[in-house]
């Protein structure tokens, strides 16, 4: 099971082995297809705040509408005033100094500025919730403050985790503040990654999402181009760097032998690779960068024809003879989290049709 923001833009639980088509929480037009890493969310209960500690505060739970649609988001309320009011919590089981990633949704109530802060690292980021802009921040990137409906936003960042491997979760008021001041609080995430990925709901304990595939064996005959064609990819580059190289769209042989694929490079976050081999010959494998964010690219594979397209711009040619040892006919898409169009085409295109498909 995992989550996606539904066209109403409210966060809902889809089914395992289920396609999640997710949209844009602001502006629910067409959706995008969600395929992420597996991620293990360490911060629990994430519905509730039962069970954190406060200082100079108090948490009603179940207390209003939360990003979710039900009455589980949770109020925080200060005490007597002062500069020190807030929750936190501990968590242990995760990696010793690597890049995490912290996420939490926040609402304003009668008060507006809340700083989200790793307390092991002494990372965090005060954010204000009147119009959903960064105030400080520190030990933190790739910070981000994305709007959700009902006036609420979500914030998250990276952050290096501690040599003890040691996490906390932890929300405070930012200034000097007075008796009674409130904000709202639900769905807190801390994930092992470069990126905030979609909402992990947590209870008792920690919970894993397992990663997204989406492939399709025994594809029909003509459907991919045997000696031409086109593959072409319109997706969200969140960047993964891993210890092996991740196939973000391919079409290749039963036996994996013969491909034409999209990869990421495992050794950076913004370059590809593109890849058309037949298992024991590599006939093409420039390396690409690109920007963090949405990028087209497609790959037109024919013998003595080899062209790669980004974002408009023709960026590869070769003009290498080759031929595949074996009939292609499966087709992959792995995790580059969000795919917008993945189109096969069984003949090659010319220039300007390419041109035109990538920009």
């Amino acid at each position: 099971d995992a989550t996606r923001v539904n066209k109403d833009g409210l966060i809902e639980s889809v089914v395992a082995n289920q396609a999640r088509l997710n949209y844009d929480p602001t502006n629910p037009q067409d959706p995008h297809l969600l395929l992420e890493p597996e991620r293990i969310n360490r911060v629990f209960p994430n519905n509730t705040l039962s069970g954190y500690s406060t200082l100079n505060a108090t948490v009603s739970n179940n207390n209003s509408t939360s990003p979710d649609g039900a009455s589980n988001a949770s109020l925080i309320t200060s005490g007597s005033g002062g500069t020190t009011i807030g929750i936190f919590k501990g968590f242990s089981g995760a990696s010793a100094s690597v890049t995490h990633n912290i996420s939490v949704f926040l609402k304003k109530g009668t008060y507006d500025r809340i700083k989200v802060q790793e307390g092991f690292a002494s990372a965090n980021m005060v954010v204000d919730l009147s119009n959903g802009t960064e105030v400080s921040s520190q030990n933190a990137t790739n910070k981000k403050i994305e709007a959700y409906p009902n006036d609420w936003f979500r914030i998250s960042f990276n952050f290096t985790s501690a040599s003890s491997g040691n996490l906390q979760f932890s929300l405070f008021v930012d200034g000097t503040t007075s008796t009674g001041i409130t904000f709202y609080a639900f769905g807190g995430q801390i994930e092992e990654g470069s990126y905030a990925t979609s909402l992990i709901p947590t209870s008792g304990s920690a919970v894993t999402r397992t990663a997204d595939t989406c492939d399709k064996s025994s594809v029909a005959s003509g459907i991919i181009g045997q000696t031409e064609g086109v593959i072409f990819l319109d997706f969200e580059n969140y960047g993964q760097i891993g210890t092996s190289y991740g196939n973000h769209f391919k079409i290749e042989s039963a036996g994996n032998n013969d491909r034409v694929a999209i990869q990421s490079d495992a050794t950076s976050l913004n370059r590809l690779i593109l890849v058309i081999n037949d298992g024991s010959s590599t006939f093409f494998q420039p390396r690409e960068d690109i920007s963090l964010g949405r990028n087209k690219i497609a790959i037109k594979y024919k013998s003595g024809d080899i062209d790669a397209y980004i974002n408009g711009v023709k960026e590869q040619v070769s003009t290498t003879s080759f031929s595949f040892a074996n009939t292609l006919n499966k087709i992959y898409i792995g995790q580059p989290n969000k795919v917008y169009q993945a189109m096969v085409f069984n003949e090659a295109l010319t220039d300007a049709e390419l041109q035109t498909l990538t920009s």
